[in-house]
């Protein structure tokens, strides 16, 4: 599924001439301790950054950013069971890619 999406905007970065750059911003969940996070994130932002590269997306504009657990989407109670907040803490595992487009 998440495949399919970057193929599907690999194919819209590799036709347009109106992107000029992407930014990759990695991201990870509260557990862990916070180097961890930061190195998992930039993990995740340089695989996404792979995987397009190997679909014919053009890397030299291309940042990639790691965040790690810093800007949180979730709202999960750290005192939960831990099957139950690693569930809750999913939408914070993740990757963002913004395309900045010439006007």
């Amino acid at each position: 599924k998440e495949k399919a999406k970057l193929d599907d905007l690999a194919r819209i970065i590799t036709a347009s001439k109106e992107v000029e750059s992407v930014d990759i911003v990695g991201y990870a969940d509260m557990i862990g301790t916070s180097g961890y996070n930061k190195s998992l994130s930039m993990r995740r932002a340089n695989t996404v950054k792979s995987y397009l590269a190997s679909k014919g997306m053009k890397t030299r504009k291309t940042r990639v950013e790691a965040m790690g657990e810093k800007m949180s989407i979730t709202k999960c109670d750290p005192n939960m069971a831990r099957n139950e907040l690693i569930a809750c803490l999913a939408a914070d595992r993740r990757v963002e890619i913004e395309l900045n487009v010439s006007k």
